[in-house]
């Protein structure tokens, strides 16, 4: 089963939300059903290029070749 893909908007939002509230990450993802580190590496990446940080999702993959 695949994971639900969230959309730019909502993650601009969440992230928005968590850098202006109250609440730890782990209090803001457990009531906003989010991983705790998924919300981490969204703030991050934020935090370092602002809205354009959503605009392609970037995938690291590791390739082994024996």
């Amino acid at each position: 089963m695949k994971r639900p893909k969230h959309t730019k908007a909502f993650k601009i939002n969440a992230v928005r939300k968590y850098l202006k509230g109250h609440l730890s990450s782990a209090e803001f993802s457990k009531k906003y059903l989010l991983n705790d580190a998924t919300l981490k590496r969204w703030a991050d990446r934020y935090k370092q290029h602002g809205k354009s940080a959503f605009d392609v999702e970037l995938k690291v993959s590791t390739r082994y070749d024996a």
